[in-house]
C-alpha cells in the first residue's frame, strides 16, 4: 500500500477529541498512564521536525501500558463520517538508544518487537470495548527518527452511545520508552486510494476474536498450527457437530503435549481483564 507522506503542521484549533495533543504547550496536560497503568508521562526535549518538545512515558510496567487520555467527547464524531488520527512517534530503550520495532510482528513469539498501536477503549452494555486503529504507513520503522502514525477510521452508534470512552497507545514490549507529539484527530476529507479504514463493525476490529478461523465450515486451516512438540498433521475432517459437515482433526499425535493451537495478538490483552 502506497502512502503520501503527510505534512500538515499541527493545527490546534481542529481538534476536539484529543487535548493538548501538541508538547508546546509544555504541559502534559490531560496526557496519563493508560492501560496497564503505571510509570510517568513527562516532558522531552527532543521533538519531531528539529523541534525542542514532545511528550514521553517512562517505566511502562508491560505492553499494554501507554499513554492515552480518558472521558474524551465523544460529541467531536458523528456517523457516517471518517476521522483521521495523526501522530509522530519515537521508541528509546531503557538504555536511552533508539528502539527499532517491527510493525509486521503478529506472533507471540515477537512480542518484544511490537510497535506502537492506538486503541479507542470504552464501556458497552457493562463491557469493556477496544478499537484498535492501525498504522496505514507500512514502511519499516525507522529508530533513530520520529516516524509518523496515520489512520482512518468510522465510529459506530454503539460507540456514540458509550460511556467512559478514552484511548491508549500501547504494544512495545516492558522498558520501552515512548516519545510522542503532535497526536492529531481531525475529521477526514481526503481520498482513500492511498490508505483504508479501520473495520468498526463490531467495535474491537482486529481483536474482535483472539482465535481466528475457529469455525471449520468457513475457516482457514492455515490458520492453525501444531504446539508444544511438533507431531501429526492438522487436517479438515468431513463431519461437524450439529448439522455442520466440517471441523479440524489433529491427527497422528505422538506425545501428550502436541495438539492443536495459535499464537495470540498480546496487543488486545488488557492486564485484569
Amino acid at each position: 500500500m502506497n502512502y503520501e507522506h503527510y505534512t500538515a503542521d499541527y493545527d490546534e484549533s481542529l481538534q476536539c477529541a484529543i487535548l493538548n495533543g501538541d508538547a508546546k504547550a509544555e504541559s502534559v496536560g490531560a496526557w496519563m498512564s493508560m492501560g496497564a497503568e503505571g510509570g510517568s508521562i513527562m516532558l522531552h526535549n527532543v521533538g519531531p521536525d528539529n523541534t525542542t518538545s514532545a511528550f514521553k512515558h517512562v517505566d511502562r510496567p508491560n505492553s499494554n501500558s501507554g499513554p492515552g487520555q480518558e472521558n474524551i467527547n465523544l460529541d467531536c464524531f458523528a456517523l457516517a463520517k471518517r476521522y483521521e488520527l495523526k501522530a509522530k512517534i519515537k521508541l528509546v530503550d531503557e538504555n536511552g538508544f533508539p528502539f527499532a520495532c517491527d510493525k509486521n510482528a503478529s506472533k507471540h513469539i515477537e512480542c518484544g518487537t511490537f510497535c506502537p498501536l492506538f486503541n479507542f477503549v470504552h464501556l458497552s452494555d457493562g463491557n469493556d470495548q477496544h478499537l484498535p486503529l492501525p498504522n496505514n504507513i507500512k514502511t519499516p520503522w525507522m529508530p533513530e527518527e520520529f516516524n509518523e502514525y496515520h489512520s482512518i477510521f468510522e465510529v459506530t452508534q454503539t460507540f456514540l452511545d458509550s460511556v467512559a470512552a478514552g484511548f491508549v497507545m500501547k504494544g512495545p514490549r516492558t522498558g520501552v520508552n515512548i516519545i510522542y507529539d503532535d497526536i492529531s484527530l481531525t475529521e477526514y476529507s481526503g481520498s482513500l486510494n492511498t490508505t483504508s479504514v479501520a473495520e468498526t463493525d463490531v467495535l474491537d476490529g482486529p481483536c474482535s476474536f483472539l482465535v481466528v478461523s475457529g469455525d471449520a465450515e468457513i475457516g482457514d486451516i492455515n490458520d492453525w498450527e501444531i504446539k508444544d512438540v511438533i507431531s501429526g498433521e492438522l487436517v479438515v475432517y468431513p463431519e461437524g457437530p450439529g448439522d455442520k459437515t466440517k471441523s479440524y482433526q489433529h491427527k497422528s499425535r505422538t506425545h501428550v503435549s502436541s495438539g492443536p493451537g495459535q499464537d495470540l495478538n498480546t496487543t488486545c490483552l488488557v492486564e485484569g481483564k
